[in-house]
């Protein structure tokens, strides 16, 4: 297992994506769940999902439309989530 780490603007998307979607009604919630049930997930299995292809220092999930960025160390057993975009933004 690896540990999951978010950094600040994950940090900081994560609030907006929550922000955003707790506007709405159930669907809505269930987005945010799908979203923090993959982040969640990527602690069994980080290399699951392929390398970004805007960026290959990072690996990529696309969740409910949303493009979670992350990269692995594996000698501190590591899942740094950089990014979690939303289908409206832009990356970086």
């Amino acid at each position: 297992m690896f540990t999951i780490q978010l950094s600040t603007r994950a940090r900081r998307d994560l609030q907006a994506v929550h922000a955003w979607y707790g506007q709405g009604g159930v669907i809505a919630k269930r987005r945010v769940q799908h979203i923090i049930k993959a982040l969640e997930d990527l602690a069994g299995a980080p290399f699951r999902w392929p390398v970004d292809d805007l960026d290959s220092r990072f690996r990529m999930r696309i969740v409910e439309k949303h493009r979670i960025r992350y990269r692995v160390s594996m000698e501190d057993r590591v899942v740094e989530v950089v990014r979690i975009r939303g289908p409206w933004q832009n990356l970086p």
